[in-house]
C-alpha cells in the first residue's frame, strides 16, 4: 500500500465497484510510516458493500478508513462494509483501540495479531463470533464477558499476552458450543479451575502450552484431544498412575504430555 503515492492513484483501483470481490488484504511492508497520507489513502480504498474477508497489515494511521465505521474502528454501520463481512484480520496495527459503544453484529472470525494499544476486549461487541484468535497483543489485560457470552464460539486462541488475565469464576460455561480452546505462553495464567470448563460438554480439544505459571486444571470429561506441553507444574500431577490427572488422561483417544 506505500506504493500508493496519490489520493488519484487510488480512487482509481476502484474496488468499490468490483461486486464480486469477497476477499481483500490491504498491507503495508514498509517499518516506516505517514500517519496522514496511509489515513488519505485508505480511505479512497473502499471495497464493495459485498466484502466478505477483509485483513489490515501493519497499517500506521491513527485512523482506519471512514469506509469501515468511524476513525477508530468502533462502528461498523449495517449499510456498510459490514452487511456481509464474516471475516476480519488485523495485524501490526499498534494503535488500534475497540470502544464499547458499538456491535459488530454479523462478523463471525476475528483474528487481532501485534495491536500493542488493546487493552482490553469486549466479547459483547462480537456477539456471532464463531473463531476468535488474540496472539502478541502486549498490553492486553482483561477479556470481559456479559450474561450471555458467545453462544456460537467455537474455536478460542489466545496466546502470547503477557499481561491477560483469564475468564472469571464461571464465564467460560456460558460458551456452549466451544469445541476448541488454545493456550499459549500467557505467563499470569495460575490455574484454569472455576472458570467452568468442566461444564463444557462441547470442548474436544484443549491445548496448553507455555503456561510456566499453571498448576492446577479442572477435570473435563469431554476431551478428544488433550496437549500440555511446557508447564513444568502441571505435567507432574499426569505422571504415573497415581497422578492427580491419570484418570482423565485414560479416558481421553489422543493425548500428548510434554515438558
Amino acid at each position: 500500500m506505500e506504493n500508493v503515492l496519490r489520493r488519484e492513484e487510488a480512487s482509481n483501483a476502484r474496488l468499490k465497484c468490483k461486486k464480486y470481490l469477497n476477499v481483500v488484504e490491504f498491507k503495508w511492508t514498509s517499518p516506516t510510516h505517514s500517519q496522514e497520507s496511509e489515513n488519505i489513502i485508505f480511505d479512497m480504498r473502499e471495497p464493495h458493500p459485498n466484502l466478505k474477508r477483509l485483513k489490515i497489515n501493519n497499517f500506521g494511521g491513527e485512523k482506519f478508513p471512514n469506509w469501515l465505521g468511524s476513525p477508530s474502528l468502533v462502528s461498523i454501520p449495517m449499510d456498510c462494509v459490514s452487511g456481509t463481512l464474516k471475516s476480519l484480520e488485523v495485524s501490526d496495527c499498534k494503535k488500534l483501540q475497540l470502544e464499547e459503544s458499538h456491535c459488530y453484529p454479523v462478523l463471525e472470525i476475528l483474528i487481532l495479531r501485534s495491536c500493542d494499544s488493546l487493552i482490553s476486549f469486549q466479547l459483547v461487541l462480537f456477539p456471532k463470533l464463531k473463531e476468535l484468535c488474540i496472539e502478541d497483543c502486549n498490553n492486553l489485560q482483561t477479556i470481559l464477558s456479559t450474561a450471555n457470552n458467545l453462544p456460537f464460539l467455537q474455536n478460542l486462541t489466545l496466546k502470547n499476552c503477557s499481561k491477560l488475565a483469564l475468564f472469571s469464576e464461571g464465564e467460560l460455561s456460558k460458551m456452549t458450543s466451544l469445541n476448541s480452546l488454545h493456550l499459549k505462553s500467557l505467563p499470569t495464567l495460575t490455574s484454569l479451575e472455576g472458570i467452568g470448563i468442566e461444564h463444557l460438554t462441547s470442548l474436544k480439544k484443549l491445548r496448553i502450552e507455555d503456561c510456566g505459571n499453571l498448576a492446577s486444571l479442572p477435570i473435563v470429561d469431554s476431551l478428544s484431544h488433550l496437549t500440555v506441553r511446557g508447564c513444568p507444574l502441571l505435567k507432574s500431577h499426569f505422571e504415573g498412575g497415581a497422578g492427580k490427572y491419570s484418570k482423565m488422561v485414560s479416558s481421553i483417544p489422543s493425548t500428548i504430555i510434554e515438558a
